[in-house]
């Protein structure tokens, strides 16, 4: 008599693989639209923040008696700073809440 093998259990499926529920691709369709969000305003950022100071010599127009290098720095660059904060926010919240009426129509 030869021994028997165990029996060999199944690996547990990736969820992803098999049929997935509403509520799965709408979140992956949600988390999609959350990172191109992001990246655009990172991209914002990284423009403002490094993309002025390395043209700052090449701004050398003169907007009160200083230069507008000093100006983007000193203000416009913080407003921007706000105004991506204040985007992220509200775009956020609409996909939260499309998230939200989308669970409640289903339920």
């Amino acid at each position: 008599m030869q021994p028997t093998a165990p029996p060999v259990e199944p690996l547990p499926s990736d969820p992803l693989d098999g049929p997935r529920s509403h509520e799965d691709r709408l979140d992956e369709r949600l988390w999609h639209r959350r990172t191109r969000i992001t990246a655009a305003l990172l991209s914002i950022w990284l423009l403002v923040t490094f993309g002025v100071a390395y043209f700052a010599r090449e701004l050398s127009v003169v907007v009160w008696g200083w230069p507008l290098s000093f100006w983007v720095a000193a203000q416009g660059a913080l407003l921007v700073y706000m105004a991506l904060v204040v985007g992220y926010a509200r775009r956020m919240g609409r996909i939260d809440d499309e998230r939200d009426a989308a669970t409640t129509r289903g339920a």
